[in-house]
Formats: structure tokens, sequence, C-alpha cells
């Protein structure tokens, strides 16, 4: 092998290779990054009710927010319009993980105080 290159094997869940790149005198290597983890976290509570609520801000730096109700509700996310009809259905006591950096709504079938943390 030339310099620093290591040849690199990715397998799926069973073991069988998936694809190789890297090493072996190949001329078409791919990049491989790697992206640094986020800073900062933020976290909260908000209460929901049967209106569209803003459970957190736009934030341009955000990677991801995670959503997790208090209680046993069904739930659902969009942005500022959010309804029973039009959003992202969450099951009752179900966690939904979303990387956007733009502001988050839900509404609850039920009033419902919905955790979140947000990473940026």
């Amino acid at each position: 092998m030339a310099g620093s290159e290591l040849p690199v094997r990715i397998v799926d869940a069973t073991g069988a290779q998936v694809t190789s790149f890297g090493g072996g005198g190949s001329t078409s290597n791919p990049s491989v990054t790697s992206e640094k983890a986020p800073d900062n976290v933020a976290y909260g509570q908000v209460a929901v009710t049967t209106s569209a609520t803003l459970v957190a801000a736009a934030r341009p730096a955000r990677k991801s927010i995670t959503l997790t109700p208090t209680a046993a509700t069904v739930y659902y996310v969009g942005n500022t319009g959010v309804t029973t009809a039009n959003g992202l259905y969450v099951a009752a006591g179900g966690s939904v993980t979303l990387a956007t950096t733009a502001a988050i709504y839900a509404v609850g079938a039920s009033a419902v105080t919905i955790t979140y943390a947000e990473t940026f």
C-alpha cells in the first residue's frame, strides 16, 4: 500500500461484504469524511393543546430535534399550520427525531406535554 491508504471493507449485519474501497492501488477512491459531533444540546417541555403549538423555534445550526410526550397521547408534528388532518402522526407515547432547522409545531389529539432535546 502506498502512503497512508488503508483498505476499507463494509459488511452488512450478516458479515457479507457490501463493497470495498481504498488500498489495493485503486485510482478512483471515494472520500471518507466524518462529521463533528454537535457542541450544544437544548431541551425543555412545552404544553401542547389541540391547536398548533410552537415546540421549538427555527434554529439555523440545528442538527436534529427529538420530541417525546410525557403521556401516552397521539400527537402530530408539522409547521405553523399543523392539524390532526395534515401533520406527521406520532403514535401514543411515541417519539420522533427530525433533522431540520425549521420551527417545529405540534398539535395533540388531546392536551399533552411534549419534551424536546435538540442538538446544534
